[in-house]
């Protein structure tokens, strides 16, 4: 069943238990109105209310049999989403993040698994589903290329002529299809966002803004290449990326012409910066980065599935996880700013901020919250199945923040079966440095370096735990201040 543009299904309830049937019902509507149907939708309803279960075990604990529990359902062309959130209960001293023992069954089902944790406002669990949309392969005759030349092999022949005259337009109804057709072309299935094959996902990810798509367009009107905006959360920040050139167009210089059309495009939507993520596989695009101003802010290690490969050789098997160096580029002068960060660290924050041009205070003192103060934490997490990798944001630092962050990540770990989980903690709270020594020194994690504007707007002091191997060896490192923060996060690495 194909449903038009996006549509919403809400459900408030007092209590689950006598409303059992009600939430069936609800969820039977939502889901067939998806076009969920026999066995799946079976496997979803038993898995939301699982979920709703142990929400409901935590409103009996808490004696408060009347709190509103609202069940959301949101279905658009890409995905299906389902929201179970609870208002209120307070956390008390005993209190873990959600006690999510049934989450492998979540997993199995859902392709993203969200947590979030609002202090006396309440918790929630998000499930986000991919839709069964029908792959380029299924609707034009495309064929990958077979060799594995590496991107900074820009001197290609290229079969169009070099006075070609290129147009640098944003994305239209149907260059879906032809945007998904080159990435099949140039990747085959071993690009790192499965969405690009799929025509259907690409409309519908640009017509909600969270995906900006730059076109490029010759002059008979074929498309020969696209650069993307990701904003996932529509927030205010950017990822730079999601590039490709069609074979017949590379070596023109489209690239640097799509990068300066894309910076204009991001000041239009108003937004502060635009981070991207080049890989550690080798230097090009760390120098395409420079080039353009950006800065680096941190390095990411095994960051994406072996199975992901670089340019569409998918026999080519590598062991271990890819890495990818974080950079930065604000489009506007940013605020000074008072970062609480480790005393082991503060030297290379200094240089990091320096390099940035932007103006910093660095506080070095461990200073854990108080335990007086009103439980306000925010923590959220996340768990992406087909990357493999497990989030952690924290907003607000308060006494609950430390075990509820523990716990989320043995969720993670045990649970979801994460190979890395970044953590991003906010660092102009004045315990950061705090909550950072306790999780480098007994939860084995180490630096990632700032995640420039990940919270609410304003920097991240970003940690990242291995769960599995990585191979130092293919660190491809471009500049001296990339090479003094590889040294200083690959020498931390528990043996």
């Amino acid at each position: 069943m194909s449903t038009p543009g996006s549509n919403e299904f809400r459900l408030v309830l007092p209590g689950l238990s006598t409303f059992g049937n009600l939430v069936n019902d609800f969820l039977d509507q939502a889901l067939s109105f998806a076009g969920c149907s026999g066995e799946e939708l079976e496997q979803i309803i038993d898995a939301v209310v699982v979920a709703l279960n142990l929400i409901e075990d935590r409103v009996k604990m808490d004696d408060d049999p009347a709190l509103p529990i609202e069940l959301v359902v949101e279905i658009d062309p890409r995905a299906l989403d389902i929201s179970i959130v609870e208002h209120g209960v307070p956390l008390g001293d005993r209190d873990h993040f959600m006690g999510l023992s049934e989450e492998s069954l979540l997993h199995a089902l859902f392709d993203e698994v969200h947590w979030v944790q609002l202090g006396t406002r309440g918790s929630s669990i998000h499930l986000h589903r991919l839709r069964e949309n029908t792959e380029i392969t299924a609707l034009v005759d495309v064929v990958p290329e077979t060799d594995s030349s590496r991107l900074h092999e820009v001197e290609k022949i290229s079969s169009v002529s070099r006075d070609v005259h290129y147009t640098f337009r944003r994305f239209r109804a149907g260059d879906e299809f032809e945007v998904s057709r080159q990435f099949y072309q140039s990747y085959g299935r071993t690009y790192p966002n499965p969405d690009l094959l799929y025509p259907e996902r690409i409309l519908c990810m640009n017509e909600q803004g969270r995906l900006h798509s730059i076109i490029v367009e010759c002059e008979k009107g074929s498309i020969a290449g696209h650069y993307g905006i990701e904003r996932p959360d529509l927030g205010v920040v950017g990822e730079a990326g999601l590039a490709v050139v069609d074979p017949a167009h590379r070596g023109h210089g489209i690239f640097a012409s799509m990068r300066t059309f894309l910076v204009e495009e991001a000041r239009t939507l108003g937004l502060i910066g635009l981070w991207s993520q080049p890989t550690t596989r080798h230097a090009y695009s760390q120098k395409m980065n420079i080039k353009f101003g950006s800065t680096l802010c941190g390095l990411s290690l095994a960051t994406t599935p072996a199975s992901v490969n670089l340019r569409g050789n998918e026999a080519e098997e590598k062991a271990e996880r890819h890495s990818c160096f974080l950079y930065w580029l604000p489009l506007g002068e940013e605020p000074a700013i008072t970062a609480s960060v480790p005393d082991s660290m503060a030297s290379l924050f200094g240089d990091l901020y320096q390099a940035r041009a932007r103006d910093c205070r660095l506080e070095t003192a461990l200073v854990a919250p108080d335990a007086s103060e009103e439980i306000a934490a925010t923590v959220g997490g996340r768990f992406n199945r087909a990357r493999r990798t497990g989030s952690v944001t924290i907003s607000r630092i308060d006494r609950m923040t430390l075990p509820l962050v523990r716990q989320l990540i043995s969720d993670l770990l045990e649970f979801s079966g994460a190979e890395v989980i970044y953590a991003d903690l906010p660092i102009t709270d004045r315990s950061c440095a705090w909550l950072a020594e306790a999780l480098l020194d007994d939860d084995d994690f180490v630096l990632c370096g700032i995640g420039p504007r990940f919270i609410d707007g304003e920097d991240a002091l970003r940690l990242q735990r291995l769960a599995v191997p990585v191979d130092l060896d293919e660190l491809v490192v471009e500049g001296d201040l990339a090479r003094k923060m590889t040294d200083f996060i690959t020498s931390s690495l528990p043996m």
